[in-house]
């Protein structure tokens, strides 16, 4: 029997017994859920949380029953888009494939924090959510801090910090069992048993597998997450904790070939609906998907407090994280024939669907004939290899790495090792807290590609090395699964690692009273990096010198309570950021020697009141951020080609836009009411006015090569326009109401406006560009709903029963661009030439149709039954 169908089996057996039971009284779960302080055992000093009327950020927090019954079959960050400041996106759509932004910022300038261990990526800053599906199952807390935040460590956040607790081991022996559904035939079932505290010993297991074909056409997955957790206390002054998780996946995508950049037209969407994916077709009557992404990256800690005495204590973490597996990349080569016409297999004609046409290339790659989607003909000849070269796969169907005789599927691999410690030396003594700390870490991560598929060829021949000068075969396929070793593979197209070694000191004074509560802190850390290429040097020359920089953070602020209900506070602070490993190295064969600290400015004031019925916070902050590396992906159009003659009509690049600068401004507010004992209501709205600052420099190198295309270079005149990507004003506003003390619904309303397209430096050559400005997106509402059962059976034990609709009326709505194509721009070629997209009717909600970019999800559901005992 599959395990799709014994879950489907299980939730119909559990979900009709629920009805066998009378609801009983119980106190409202989300009133009971713990904070970030009531389930951290070990590592308290790490945790880096704030305090209310203590701490001065801005800060909202997440409890885990919220994130238990709310989620539901969504995106991890999806459950923080209530909060001010925070635009969610699930990009492309795939499972684990949305990105996070706050107050304007990336999240590769979010520092997110897992049990006191920063996770973003040392080569990139990012995080990659999809390596984070298991979060859902152990996250007991999340504290979201915008701004400077609260963090001691080195950790340079811009826009804030997520800071994410998981479950510590109960006191009590407990257990559950949840199993949970969705749309388009999602699954989950997890289970978790915790031992409860015994002769000082206590352990937590979570399991949980998880399935689904996806909203977006093509985009299936599926993947387990584990969590591991033993607690050992032999007397009051010593703890010890060892943390392990993690979440093999396998999904497929809807993403660019090579670059992330996003591939289908708004016009697209039009012809084919929002679940549109161009990546996707069928091979030999299966789905099948051009850049599956397939990754497993378990992460592990061991926490030990001790409490030397009354005043002094030592917090330390140990920690590491492995990372294996791929994604991205997608087709290599291309087909033409004798007249020098390339093969169009996309689907496009009159009845068809916009889906790639697997099985044509796969016929072509084994010599068959073949007429394509423009009626021209293709038939593959056997190969002979080049004089000099190895003759093994001669009168075979080979295909040549970035040829035109055939195509294969590559993937880029990242495998990386990461390693850590914290120590955290804590004194206290009447109002005065001294903490100071060492943060020590080094990583390697290697680059590579590989094949993924043959598509039919028996063999891809590369000749890109000086290693091999002649060239080598590849005659293996590896399947994408996130357990599949990697390492021992036939490598391809590049090869390389990054080294990382970071040193960070850190210290802070904090006086707390009553009344007052003020900090001062600052860190220094030295970053060092190096970089090793396998494929383009001779081993003599593959390895560069260290190169290394200099950091610090120098932040400070104050919270002063003028009563039991009002308080106000101020932080500020300057950064000066190492630049990203790859700021340093933009490319295969250069060395950014010039590369600046990135410098940010950030100060914030703020006005708290507190009372038995209601919350309220407001915040205005300004963070200036000069000399900001920027690099994205795009595929380039007629017209990019039109202003760099040098670039290929739908080849993949990346754009490195250098000492860019950000002024980034708003108000935030949020508020909490609980007029009645039954009734909460909690609402937020934020206003943003960020722009970019002056003149900017920029280069594109080919993804192909990962050089830099010759000439393709020059000076931008950014000032004033608009930062996209996230929107600068949000707002919200829920409800939960409990009907009874078992039954309880809820409802909550979105607002997003002044939305603006990705920023790509070709678009803003002249002072013409500039005063055109950046695209707006049409603004738009969401409305998710929900409702939760709880049902008690006999002593500690309960049946709940939750169900969630999100995006209740289906609204139809643009949540990002990557192009910049203006209503009121002429139409180059295709219907309408010579109109501009106002004029031949090519918009679609205001915006030109030519435009790339991603609609967000219809209405989607999820249900869960979830058995504690």
């Amino acid at each position: 029997m599959s395990i799709i169908l014994k879950k489907r089996l299980l939730i119909a057996l559990v979900l009709p017994t629920a009805a066998l039971y009378y609801g009983q009284s119980t106190k409202d779960s989300l009133e009971k859920s713990k904070s970030i302080d009531e389930v951290m055992l070990v590592g308290r000093n790490l945790s880096q949380t704030a305090k209310e009327r203590k701490t001065p950020v801005a800060v909202s927090n997440i409890k885990a029953a919220e994130i238990q019954e709310k989620l539901g079959n969504r995106e991890f960050p999806e459950i923080m888009k209530s909060t001010p400041s925070v635009y969610v996106t699930k990009v492309g759509g795939g499972f684990g494939d949305s990105r996070i932004n706050m107050r304007g910022f990336d999240g590769a300038n979010i520092a997110v924090i897992i049990n006191g261990q920063p996770v973003n990526d040392m080569q990139g800053g990012t995080v990659y959510w999809s390596n984070w599906t298991g979060l859902a199952d152990i996250a007991s807390s999340i504290q979201i801090q915008r701004g400077l935040g609260a963090s001691k460590f080195v950790v340079p956040s811009v826009g804030g910090t997520i800071n994410i607790v998981t479950k510590a081991t109960d006191s009590e022996q407990k257990a559950m069992i949840k199993a949970e559904a969705g749309n388009d035939n999602y699954s989950r079932l997890s289970a978790m048993y915790s031992s409860g505290l015994k002769n000082k010993w206590g352990t937590t297991v979570l399991l949980s597998r998880w399935q689904g074909d996806g909203y977006i056409n093509g985009t299936k997955g599926e993947g387990y997450s584990w969590f591991f957790s033993t607690g050992f206390k032999p007397n009051e002054k010593h703890a010890f904790n060892l943390i392990a998780t993690g979440a093999p996946q396998v999904h497929d995508t809807r993403r660019s070939s090579a670059t992330g950049a996003n591939v289908a037209t708004l016009q697209q969407f039009e012809t084919y609906g929002r679940r549109y994916n161009p990546q996707t077709g069928m091979l030999n009557g299966s789905q099948f998907n051009l850049a599956p992404n397939f990754y497993h990256k378990p992460i592990a800690s061991l926490n030990w407090d001790w409490n030397i005495n009354d005043n002094l204590k030592l917090s330390t973490v140990l920690y590491g994280s492995w990372g294996r597996g791929g994604g991205g990349t997608g087709l290599n080569g291309s087909i033409k024939n004798a007249k020098d016409q390339t093969m169009n297999f996309m689907n496009y004609g009159a009845g068809g669907d916009g889906t790639i046409n697997w099985d044509m290339i796969y016929r072509y790659n084994r010599g068959g004939a073949v007429t394509d989607y423009n009626g021209n003909t293709f038939q593959k000849g056997t190969f002979l290899a080049p004089a000099g070269s190895p003759a093994d796969y001669n009168g075979q169907y080979v295909s040549t790495l970035n040829g035109t005789s055939g195509i294969v599927r590559k993937q880029s691999i990242n495998s990386h090792d990461w390693y850590g410690v914290i120590a955290d030396l804590n004194y206290k003594k009447n109002n005065w807290t001294f903490n100071g700390g060492l943060d020590l870490k080094t990583y390697k991560g290697g680059l590579y590609d590989i094949v993924t598929d043959m598509l039919g060829s028996d063999a891809l021949f590369v000749k890109n090395t000086v290693n091999a000068p002649n060239g080598y075969y590849v005659d293996r396929a590896v399947k994408p699964e996130p357990l599949t070793k990697t390492g021992n593979t036939q490598k391809v197209s590049i090869y390389n690692e990054g080294l990382v070694k970071w040193a960070g000191l850190y210290g802070m004074i904090e006086y707390s009273s009553e009344k007052l509560s003020a900090s001062v802190q600052g860190s220094v850390s030295e970053q060092y990096y190096k970089r090793r290429d396998y494929m383009l040097y001779t081993p003599e020359n593959q390895e560069t010198k260290w190169y290394h920089k200099t950091g610090y953070i120098v932040k400070g602020g104050a919270n002063y309570n003028i009563d039991d209900h009002h308080n106000v506070f101020f932080n500020t602070g300057v950064i000066s950021r190492q630049p990203l490993f790859n700021a340093l190295f933009p490319s295969n064969q250069n060395i950014y020697n010039d590369a600046k600290n990135e410098r940010i400015f950030s100060v914030e004031l703020g006005y708290g009141f507190k009372s038995r019925y209601i919350d309220v916070n407001i915040n205005a902050y300004r963070t200036q951020w000069d000399d900001r590396f920027i690099s994205r992906g795009f595929n380039a159009g007629a017209a990019d080609v039109a202003k760099f003659s040098q670039l290929k009509q739908g080849n993949a690049y990346f754009y490195n836009a250098l000492n860019v600068g950000q002024l980034h401004q708003g108000i935030e507010l949020e508020a909490k009411a609980r007029p009645f004992s039954n009734l909460r209501v909690r609402g937020m709205v934020s206003l943003g006015n960020w722009k970019y600052k002056g003149n900017a420099n920029f280069n594109i190198l080919d993804v192909q090569s990962n050089q830099e295309v010759a000439g393709a270079t020059g000076m931008i005149n950014i000032k004033d326009l608009k930062v996209g990507d996230a929107a600068q004003t949000t707002a919200s506003l829920g409800v939960d109401y409990n009907i009874t003390k078992a039954f309880s619904i809820d409802a909550n309303w979105e607002y997003y406006d002044k939305l603006y397209a990705q920023f790509n430096p070709i678009n803003f050559l002249t002072e013409a560009d500039r005063e055109r400005g950046i695209v707006k997106l049409p603004s738009y509402n969401l409305f998710d709903v929900g409702a939760s059962y709880k049902f008690e059976i006999g002593q500690k034990k309960s049946l709940t029963l939750r169900a969630n609709v999100y995006n209740l009326f289906n609204k139809y709505y643009i949540s990002e661009l990557s192009s910049n194509i203006h209503a009121t721009d002429k139409i180059a070629n295709g219907p309408g030439a010579g109109k501009t997209y106002q004029e031949a009717g090519r918009v679609y909600q205001g915006v030109a149709d030519a435009n790339t970019g991603f609609l967000g999800f219809g209405r989607t559901w999820s249900v869960a039954a979830t058995f504690r005992f």
